[in-house]
């Protein structure tokens, strides 16, 4: 299982989907991420994980989500994102109590979610979706560049 500081550390500076752009340093560290089937969550925005945990359904048939304390609300919500798009299923569901240290008992939530039915074709379409917003994001930029050159050359 990989925690908070193994995948932000990775995470924040590389893109999963582009290859020829991972710096060899992180090359090995991203591979162990991605070959691993559990994704420990913690309580940071729901959207990182969503977007990570169809990231490795991407490449693999399942992964295990597990929150600990506040993070099983997270996750929770990570599963429910998931579901409701049509993206994955729940394979399997425990919730148990575990004490972390000095007798202090803490809720905890491990979910297997599968790939949905019409996850490749709910996938390509996000990917097309999120390309189309790029370039009209892109369009818009340079229609902005445009005002401020047409305003700066105006005369005053």
């Amino acid at each position: 299982e990989y925690g908070e500081d193994e995948i932000m550390s990775v995470v924040r500076k590389i893109d999963f989907d582009d290859p020829e752009q991972l710096s060899r340093k992180y090359q090995k560290e991203i591979e162990q991420i991605k070959s691993s089937d559990k994704l420990k969550v913690w309580g940071i925005r729901t959207s990182f994980f969503v977007d990570l945990t169809i990231k490795f359904l991407k490449d693999q048939p399942e992964v295990e989500l597990s929150g600990l304390g506040i993070a099983v609300t997270t996750a929770v919500n990570v599963v429910q994102i998931l579901k409701s798009q049509g993206i994955a299923e729940i394979k399997s569901l425990k919730t148990n109590l575990v004490f972390v240290r000095d007798r202090v008992q803490k809720p905890k939530i491990e979910v297997v979610l599968v790939k949905s039915q019409n996850f490749e074709e709910i996938y390509n379409r996000k990917q097309t979706l999120n390309t189309e917003n790029a370039e009209i994001e892109e369009l818009l930029l340079k229609g902005q560049e445009m005002v401020q050159l047409k305003l700066s050359d105006s005369p005053k």
